[in-house]
C-alpha cells in the first residue's frame, strides 16, 4: 500500500538500531507508545547495548549481491572501519591485472584486447571490480585463459555477500563494541518484482541465501529489513497469474523465499488518512493570502461542500 509511512517506519527502526535507547530523539517516539510496548521495547533493547552497523539501501541499486557488498563497504567507510572488509576474489582479480600489466607486457596487450571486445576499457574493468560487480568478475575469469596460456583464474577468497557480512559482523562484535549489522532496503518492490519472475534465478537465490544467513546469525547478528508496497504473498499471487510454465513449481519456489521472511503489514484507515492530511495542511487564517483564497473561491468551496455532503462519505 502507498502512503502508510513505510519509509518513516524504516527511519525510526534504523535509529533504534543505530543509537542508544536513551537518546532524546528516540524517547520522543517511545513516549508515544503504550506502556506495555514501551516495557517490551526497553527490555529487548537492553539485551543488545551496543549499536549496530547500519547498511542503508534504496530502490534499484543494481544486482542484489553487488548492492549488499557495496552498501557494507559504504557503511564501514562511514565508521572509518573500511579495513574490516576482508580480502575478496575481486581484490585477487585486481592484483592479477596489476601483475600482468607490470610484468608481462605482451600478455597485457591480449588482456586489453579481450576487455575491449566486451565493450569496456581495462580502467573500467578495474573500477567495476573495485565496486564488487559480479559481472565484471565473471568477465575477468572468462578472458583469463587468453592471456595466461590457457590457465583458469583460481581464487580461494570471498565473493558471496553472506561471506562478507559474517566476517565483518564477527569483527565488529568482538573488537569494536558493535552488536551486529542491520540492513535496511527501502522501496525494494522493483527488485522483488524481478525475483518473483524467476525465484531460482540469480537474484532469487542471492536473496534466499542472504535471508537464510541472517536467520542463522544468532551470535553475530545480521538483521535484514526490506520495505515494499505489496506483501510477499501479493507478489507471489501476481507472478502466479501472469507467468506461464509450471505453476506448481513456481509456487513452491516462491514459498521458499516467503518462508525466510516475517511479514509485517501496514494499512491506514480512512480516518487516519484524513488526520494526516489535516496535520500537513496548516492554514494561517490571519494571513492575507489565506483570506484572499477563501474570498475568491468561496462560491466554489460551498459547491464542493454541498456535493460532498450528498455523497455521504463521512456518515
Amino acid at each position: 500500500t502507498y502512503g502508510t509511512g513505510k519509509s518513516h517506519l524504516a527511519l525510526v527502526l534504523l535509529n533504534f538500531f543505530a543509537r542508544s535507547f536513551e537518546t532524546p530523539e528516540l524517547q520522543i517516539i517511545v513516549d508515544k507508545l503504550d506502556p506495555d510496548a514501551q516495557m517490551v521495547l526497553k527490555q529487548y533493547r537492553s539485551q543488545v547495548p551496543g549499536k549496530f552497523l547500519i547498511v542503508n539501501l534504496y530502490g534499484d541499486e543494481g544486482d542484489i549481491a553487488d548492492a549488499l557488498v557495496m552498501g557494507l563497504r559504504h557503511a564501514l567507510k562511514k565508521e572509518e572501519l573500511e579495513q574490516l572488509l576482508p580480502h575478496s576474489a575481486f581484490d585477487a582479480a585486481l592484483a592479477r591485472i596489476k601483475e600482468i600489466e607490470e610484468l608481462y607486457t605482451d600478455n597485457f596487450v591480449i588482456l586489453k584486447e579481450k576487455v575491449e571486445e566486451n565493450g569496456m576499457s581495462v580502467g573500467e574493468l578495474k573500477i567495476r571490480l573495485e565496486n564488487f560487480q559480479k559481472e565484471a568478475f565473471d568477465l575477468f575469469r572468462q578472458i583469463h585463459p587468453f592471456f595466461s596460456a590457457g590457465g583458469q583464474f583460481e581464487y580461494t577468497t570471498m565473493l558471496a555477500p553472506t561471506d562478507f557480512y559474517k566476517s565483518v559482523a564477527k569483527e565488529l562484535i568482538e573488537k569494536h563494541n558493535f552488536s551486529g549489522i542491520a540492513v535496511f532496503w527501502d522501496e525494494f518492490g522493483h527488485k522483488m518484482g524481478e525475483v518473483v519472475k524467476d525465484p531460482t534465478g540469480k537474484e532469487g537465490l542471492v536473496l534466499q541465501e542472504f535471508a537464510e544467513c541472517c536467520n542463522d546469525s544468532l551470535d553475530n547478528q545480521i538483521h535484514f529489513y526490506i520495505f515494499c508496497h505489496r506483501s510477499l504473498k501479493e507478489y507471489h499471487d501476481i507472478s502466479i497469474n501472469t507467468l506461464g510454465g509450471n505453476k506448481n513449481q513456481l509456487e513452491e519456489d516462491l514459498r521458499k523465499i516467503e518462508g525466510r521472511f516475517k511479514p509485517y503489514m501496514m494499512k491506514s484507515t480512512d480516518v487516519e488518512t484524513f488526520q494526516l492530511i489535516d496535520a500537513v495542511i496548516v492554514a494561517d487564517e490571519k494571513a492575507d493570502g489565506w483570506n484572499k483564497l477563501t474570498d475568491d473561491f468561496n462560491e466554489y468551496f460551498e459547491h464542493l461542500v454541498e456535493k460532498t455532503a450528498h455523497l455521504r462519505l463521512f456518515t
